[in-house]
């Protein structure tokens, strides 16, 4: 089957899927209510949702909601309308259907009016990220086919981002992975990716199940954030749960156990999980590129404590520790008895403590701090017939402390003023070990940011949000200024309008700073327009263009400056629904890119080799009660890369193009119970059709005409696994948690 022909039917299969047979959401339960204002008249385009988590619904033009629950238990539900504040109210549900009755929400129109009601400690402006980013829980992340319960790997699905199959990271807007911020509980988190075999992504070292969501801005995001040039991924921790549970997991590469433990007045949780993967015999049985001499295994270990102090405030702790390895040989280039060998160990550590408490006269405080450590010996070399040859180590340490203060004062409902510092001190380390005896390198940086942002109603249906971030390097020995605006204009029939504009700073990789340490901030300048619609039927349509201009990037063609620069514009398209009660969700996004740069060692102002000008995202998932299983797809298509031939000359370097990428994904998960467990078989197949995949070449040294091409280490991967859930009954918690 061609490769056009293989894409059509792709399509064609997901818009079949859609439109296929009526369902039902799976063990969930459905609960109706209405909300009603202290007139005890229905209210429109509330949201509802549990609290703690991201997926909500919202009500009717009759006040009219019906939100999906996991399944028997206490839940704290959230009303949040515009104008005033949100309302929690606890709600049980029981086993027998029949006894859960319709529930009925009277939310106050007015601050005074609310006597005897909890308020949420968190402030968030009507303006903020999380309202115009797109939001992914992690339902969204572990049911995302093609995924593989990676929090990045399922954000690939959405509009702004690039595949970069062969390199880790979220490459946003024509930006590279390094250009993205990963942050938990408003933290950066350093190494956020495994260390494996090269050419090859990694996955995330954090599983989506440690957070209750996430958002995602691929661009103009908020004054508290700093070091992205292009985008910022912000994950937030669970807070206490509803219940106490111990989750077993056994597949085709590993083992997992968790426990979660709420205490008997609710006051506070521990717990903790381990990981672990081994692909030995997953590799012995699937044919790789790669022929590896120490299997790749993985093991992770998290803990976790969670206490909500008597005055209402929320102490989180968390720690998480990995450790993996492999070795492998790969056929070389240029000799055919002669194998290079790439061997890694890695060791990581990431701990961070926040806090977040209400304060009298509407302030809130938020703190947090983080420890990050880690390690890699990296080994390279040759092996022929007789010896190794040219064969060295390195190692490579990266350690971090960071602190912030974030204080947030509110006027009124649509008027919020948040300030606070941050402080990073880093102590990156290499050390090098070859022929050459090359000497060890490390520096020492404190980087300081002070940040002040408000938020504000300026006419009716206009909100302004408009902040400041200036930031000083002590290793750099110099300082930015980061002025950052955003526009929010209420149109009729539910749409909104927006506007945005910042600029974005960020230090060079330490890679060209543990050599060139006397650099400047890279920046960017984003300037970004679009209109996007939220109906009260859970559907999302998007549009928006941006333009994003780079200066003082890293260059390295005759000396390491930041005299780089190029630029990316574009447009983007979205459109999602979810039909909660048919257990039915689907998204639709397709982004537009033109990028150029000079930039590193490119001799002409060129489109980059991380950058397609077309890529295309369906995702579909629905659950058939008949036969108690899940089934989700995802096809995503993409234009071809540049690529660098070194027998062209420099006018033509990168002219050349890849093949087009094509990859449909498929997951199946049938419920089963065997006496006490609740019990989930999964069957995930990525690849569907088994395309090759082509992600660049690499060309011999003596002759530019050989290559070998860039591919995955097996076309397809397919992983088998059930997951048990012992004491309660989380059958749709844990389906949702690891598809």
């Amino acid at each position: 089957m061609s490769h056009r022909l293989r894409y059509l039917f792709g399509m064609t299969l997901v818009v079949v899927f859609l439109l296929a047979g009526r369902t039902e959401a799976i063990g969930q339960y459905t609960l109706r209510g209405c909300v009603l204002d202290d007139q005890r008249k229905p209210v429109s385009a509330v949201k509802v949702y549990v609290k703690d988590s991201y997926d909500f619904v919202k009500t009717t033009a009759a006040g009219v909601f019906m939100l999906t629950l996991a399944g028997p238990g206490d839940y704290r539900l959230v009303a949040d309308a515009d104008n005033g504040a949100p309302v929690e109210v606890p709600v049980t549900i029981v086993p027998d259907v029949a006894a859960n009755r319709e529930l009925t929400i009277l939310l106050p129109l007015h601050r005074k009016d609310l006597a005897g009601v909890t308020v949420r400690a968190t402030m968030t402006s009507p303006i903020s990220d999380r309202n115009k980013a797109e939001v992914m829980n992690r339902i969204d992340i572990l049911t995302t086919a093609g995924a593989n319960a990676d929090i990045t790997a399922a954000l690939k699905t959405l509009p702004g981002t690039q595949q970069s199959v062969s390199q880790d990271g979220l490459f946003v807007r024509g930006g590279q992975g390094s250009e993205t911020q990963v942050i938990v509980d408003g933290l950066a988190v350093n190494n956020f990716y495994y260390s494996g075999a090269p050419d090859v992504t990694h996955r995330g070292r954090l599983p989506p199940s440690l957070f209750k969501g996430n958002f995602f801005s691929s661009g103009g995001y908020s004054a508290q954030y700093g070091q992205a040039l292009s985008s910022v991924l912000v994950l937030e921790t669970e807070a206490l749960p509803t219940k106490s549970s111990m989750d077993f997991n056994i597949g085709s590469v590993g083992l997992s156990a968790t426990a979660n433990i709420l205490s008997k007045d609710e006051t506070y949780s521990y717990g903790g999980s381990i990981n672990y993967l081994n692909l030995q015999p997953y590799f012995k049985l699937v044919k790789q590129e790669y022929d590896f001499i120490k299997m790749p295994d993985f093991i992770d270990v998290n803990t976790f404590f969670r206490i909500r102090t008597k005055k209402k405030g929320m102490l989180k702790m968390f720690a998480s520790y990995t450790d993996n390895s492999l070795s492998l040989y790969r056929q070389n280039i240029d000799y055919s008895y002669r194998k290079d060998f790439y061997g890694v160990a890695s060791k990581n550590f990431f701990g961070i403590v926040s806090f977040n408490q209400a304060l009298p006269h509407d302030w809130t405080i938020d703190a947090a701090a983080s420890l990050s450590a880690n390690s890699g010996k990296y080994q390279l070399g040759q092996r022929d017939s007789t010896e190794y040859g040219n064969y060295f180590d390195s190692v490579v340490r990266n350690n971090s402390v960071q602190g912030k203060l974030v204080l947030k004062k509110r006027f009124s409902t649509n008027t919020l003023l948040t300030a606070g510092v941050d402080y990073q001190h880093y102590l990156p380390y290499l050390w090098v070990d070859s022929i050459k005896g090359e000497p060890s390198h490390t520096y020492t940086d404190n980087l300081g940011a002070l940040f002040v942002e408000g938020s504000a109603e300026v006419i009716r249906g206009v909100n302004l949000r408009a902040g400041v971030r200036g930031e000083y390097s002590s290793l750099l020995k110099r300082a930015d200024i980061a002025p950052r605006a955003m526009l929010d204009i209420k149109l009729p029939a539910r749409y909104h309008l927006s506007f945005a504009y910042g600029e974005f700073y960020q230090k060079p990789s330490d890679q060209l700073l543990l050599y060139k340490p006397d650099m400047n901030f890279l920046k960017a300048t984003h300037y970004i327009a679009g209109i996007q619609k939220v109906t009260v039927n859970e559907q999302t349509f998007r549009v928006e263009a941006f333009y994003k201009k780079y200066s003082r990037l890293p260059s390295t063609l005759s000396d390491t400056t930041t005299g780089g620069y190029g630029y990316a514009s574009g447009f983007e398209l979205f459109w999602r629904k979810k039909i909660p009660d048919k257990g039915l969700e689907c998204w639709i996004s397709y982004s537009y890119l033109n990028s150029k740069r000079k930039f590193m060692d490119y001799p002409i102002y060129t489109q980059p080799s991380f950058v397609s000008n077309h890529s295309l995202s369906l995702v579909a998932k629905r659950y058939f009660d008949h036969i108690s299983t899940h089934i989700a797809l995802s096809y995503t298509y993409e234009n071809g890369k540049p690529y660098y031939d070194p027998g062209k000359p420099d006018a033509l370097f990168l002219s050349e193009r890849t093949r087009d990428y094509y990859n449909m994904n498929l997951s199946v998960a049938h419920v089963r119970n065997i006496g006490k467990l609740y019990s989930i078989f999964v069957l995930t197949v990525s690849n569907l059709f088994n395309n090759t995949q082509v992600f660049g070449y690499r060309y011999s040294d003596i002759n530019s005409t050989v290559r070998q091409p860039i591919t995955p280490m097996a076309n397809r991967f397919i992983y088998l696994g059930a997951f048990f859930s012992l004491g309660i009954d989380r059958t749709t918690d844990e389906f949702n948690r690891h598809l």
